[in-house]
């Protein structure tokens, strides 16, 4: 099994040949000669991995072909939803954690005999228990609804030539050192308008990732949040740091509604700090050579206690299938050690199964500190505390006023 290889090529198709002996022995597909094929859909970019053929001939025999099919980010949620209204769509198909409650009755859960809630959770990073849907009656077991295979970090980019001209040496290592970090860092011309932001922080109109720093905030504030703004005290102090940084009242002031998004201003090395995810790496250096940066780890309230955030994906079964069973085997194989490891390490991510990370790694080291809040309304909960935020940076209301506010129109959607 070890030499099982997941191919994507080109951007549209990935083949996958597994082992005939594994499915007709274990999983029962039937004799040898036969091959059963299954489609999966995704977002991610395609990477060809090597030995693809000699892969096929030494070790599938042919026993299951799967077709992987790369869909354009903008219209993937979209797409899923549309395909399998009409029967149509893939039999497997990548899903992030965010969507787990709002397509749950896409999903045709994991049968129980294949893995258990406890298996699940010995073998997996704890953020992964979002995949799984608690019983619905006394005496069931709970809906193992995606088996996770990735998760992407959020971590602290911090642009090293800003930070040697400020004379400061190192990044921070929490939230009282970014604040006093990023009114060294920031620079004003003549007129006071900001020309090198100290850190990308206080609104959420020009911050993409403002509900996840956010998120982060909250549960380094309170492990224990269930949901968000549930507890008024965490959320009111979380919510007073981050619009801080927008008040242009305040020494640490580096952020306002006009600026481009951080990803902008950082590649033009006109922003000190950025809270981003850990795969955009590559593709920053890339973008730009020359740009002097690092990353560093989130920013922590208790270092004894980390708390990270970050991305989630899994690997999840379509309800709509006519091969559910055999697809949740192939799911259980790419997301077995063996695929597993060159599957994330091809698309620059953390794996999310425990025996797979390296504790010497700083990345796995956040995988295992990860936490989320359930959301089962993101897109309204994310669209509420923009809100919230904005209002607050702008001065239209106080800080326990907003969070009062979007408190009452988050126990709505609830």
């Amino acid at each position: 099994m070890n030499k099982l290889q997941f191919f994507l090529l080109g951007g549209a198709v990935v083949l996958i040949a597994l082992a005939v002996l594994v499915f007709s022995g274990a999983f029962g597909l039937g004799g040898r000669g036969s091959t059963t094929e299954l489609t999966m859909w995704g977002t991610w970019e395609s990477v060809p991995f090597r030995e693809i053929d000699r892969a096929l001939q030494e070790q599938s025999g042919n026993a299951l072909k799967l077709t992987y099919i790369q869909k354009p980010s903008a219209t993937y949620e979209q797409d899923i939803v549309e395909a399998l209204a009409a029967g149509a769509g893939p039999d497997l198909w990548i899903i992030p954690a965010e969507w787990r409650f709002s397509r749950a009755s896409l999903i045709a859960p994991l049968p129980p005999q294949f893995l258990n809630e406890r298996e699940f959770n010995e073998r997996f990073i704890d953020a992964a228990s979002l995949f799984v849907a608690a019983a619905r009656s006394e005496g069931r077991t709970a809906d193992i609804l995606a088996l996770p295979f990735a998760f992407d970090p959020l971590v602290l980019y911090w642009n090293k030539d800003r930070f040697n001209a400020a004379s400061i040496p190192l990044p921070p290592r929490d939230w009282t050192e970014l604040i006093n970090q990023t009114a060294a860092l920031t620079r004003r011309d003549a007129e006071g308008q900001i020309e090198v932001a100290g850190a990308a922080l206080g609104r959420a109109s020009n911050i993409p990732l403002f509900k996840n720093i956010l998120e982060v905030l909250f549960l380094q504030e309170n492990s224990r949040e269930n949901s968000f703004l549930e507890d008024s005290e965490t959320a009111n102090s979380a919510t007073r740091y981050y619009t801080n940084f927008a008040l242009s009242s305040q020494p640490h002031f580096s952020w306002h509604a006009l600026l481009p998004p951080p990803q902008t201003l950082f590649l033009q090395n006109e922003l000190g700090m950025m809270i981003d995810y850990a795969s955009y790496t590559s593709s920053l250096a890339r973008q730009n050579p020359h740009l002097n940066f690092a990353t560093a780890p989130l920013p922590q309230i208790d270092q004894t206690k980390p708390v990270v955030n970050g991305a989630l994906w899994g690997i999840t079964v379509s309800r709509a299938s006519l091969q559910s069973v055999v697809a949740w085997q192939a799911a259980l194989l790419l997301t077995g050690k063996d695929l597993a490891s060159p599957l994330v390490a091809a698309a620059h991510l953390t794996p999310a199964r425990r025996d797979l990370l390296d504790s010497s790694n700083p990345l796995h080291t956040a995988a295992l500190q990860a936490k989320r809040i359930p959301d089962q309304n993101p897109a309204q909960t994310s669209s509420i505390l923009a809100e919230m935020i904005d209002a607050v940076a702008d001065g239209k209301r106080t800080v326990s006023e907003a969070v009062n506010e979007a408190k009452r129109k988050l126990e709505i959607i609830r």
